[in-house]
């Protein structure tokens, strides 16, 4: 493992990873409004458990994914899954819980995203009955 990446161009492709990771702030105040019984201190313990729990799972993640691929590892894990290295049914599970996790995760992620989607499923559980 080195210091410093060889190619910096590959490195650059984490980026907006990690502007996403770090975009959590704009969803603060809509969180700290819609929370039963607030006060600054319940508000820090939810904001560290959340943080914690972040660092936890992503260190994990990250960790596993190292000790999976080793020093081939691409900066989309996904490609570094290999079909022929893991079994089949495994491979596939992966893949989809990820498009399920994107699909589910990017308009809960956003107060403005989260609301239009509450606002969809409304019309869609409404509509039905």
């Amino acid at each position: 493992m080195n210091l410093f990446p060889e190619n910096w161009f590959k490195a650059a492709s984490s980026v907006p990873n990690l502007m996403l990771a770090l975009s959590y702030q704009v969803n603060m105040f809509p969180i700290y409004k819609g929370m039963r019984n607030v006060s600054d201190r319940k508000y820090l313990l939810a904001s560290a458990t959340g943080i914690g729990f972040c660092v936890f799972s992503y260190l994990l993640v990250g960790i596993l994914g190292y000790d999976y691929a080793g020093v081939e590892i691409d900066a989309n894990f996904l490609n570094s899954l290999k079909y022929y290295k893991i079994n089949g049914a495994f491979f596939f599970t992966i893949n989809f819980f990820f498009l399920i996790s994107i699909f589910f995760a990017f308009p809960i992620m956003f107060f403005g995203c989260r609301n239009n989607f509450i606002a969809l499923m409304k019309l869609v559980l409404l509509k039905d009955s």
